[in-house]
Order: structure tokens, then C-alpha cells, then sequence
């Protein structure tokens, strides 16, 4: 929708400004087929997960938090690591007087602090709270 909205933008611009809302859309563009390559991968889990046993449905969905914590915590290092290539991106474009490196700083940019906001939120929905163990419990023989 947003690369949609920014691919609008480019084509309407008659001053110049097109480069920079056609670099933030490409960005908006390639992040999104990212993510939904991710929410895809993530159905088709949840759907083999759906069909275990009870038993095993529990356990796998433990182990599954677990290293969902996990995946987050590297995730975390990763958006930095995204907010310094959009700063630095920014930068050079502003030092070139490049509409376009500014356009893909600034999709860089916006789409490292959409994915802090999400990542945070989802490991304080995964936080363990209250007595709850963060350890696989040992199954019935």
C-alpha cells in the first residue's frame, strides 16, 4: 500500500522529487515481498503445528517460543544495524545531493524502526510472566 502511495507520488512529481519517492517506494516494495515471505513461512508452521496432538502441540509450541526469544534478540541487532545503513544512506545522500540515496535512507529508515517497534512488542508479548517456566517440561512416558 505505502510503495503503491509512493509509486503515486513519483509518477505525480514534476519537480525532480520523483527519484526520492521512487527509491522510499522500491525500498516499501522489497521489505514488503520480505515480510510477506515471512508471514507466509510463518502460516504454514503454524498450520503443521495446529495438526500435532495436544501433547506435542504444547512442547513444540514451548520450543517454538524459545527460539522465537531468540530469533528477536538477533533481530534486535539486526535493526540496528538497518538504522545505521538508513542514517548512513542518508548522509551520503545529502553529501551527493542525491534524491535517491536520501529516498532509500529514508525507506530504510522508516522500515528498521517499523520492525524495532514490532519486534519489541512481540518479545514483551513473550516475556514469561509470573512462576512460568522458560524450560521444555519433561513428557509423560
Amino acid at each position: 500500500m505505502l510503495a503503491a502511495v509512493g509509486l503515486w507520488f513519483a509518477a505525480a512529481s514534476p519537480d525532480g522529487r520523483d527519484a526520492f519517492y521512487f527509491a522510499v517506494a522500491i525500498e516499501f516494495v522489497i521489505w514488503g515481498a520480505i515480510n510477506a515471505l515471512f508471514a507466509v513461512l510463518g502460516m504454514r508452521e503454524i498450520t503443521r503445528l495446529n495438526a500435532l496432538a495436544r501433547p506435542a502441540r504444547d512442547e513444540a509450541l514451548l520450543i517454538k517460543g524459545l527460539s522465537l526469544r531468540r530469533l528477536l534478540r538477533f533481530n534486535h541487532g539486526l535493526n540496528v544495524l538497518w538504522l545505521s545503513i538508513g542514517i548512513a544512506l542518508l548522509v551520503w545522500g545529502y553529501r551527493v545531493w542525491s534524491a535517491s540515496l536520501v529516498g532509500h535512507g529514508v525507506g530504510v529508515l522508516l522500515q528498521a524502526i517499523l520492525l524495532s517497534v514490532l519486534d519489541f512488542a512481540f518479545a514483551k508479548a513473550l516475556r514469561p510472566r509470573g512462576n512460568s517456566a522458560t524450560t521444555i517440561p519433561p513428557t509423560a512416558t
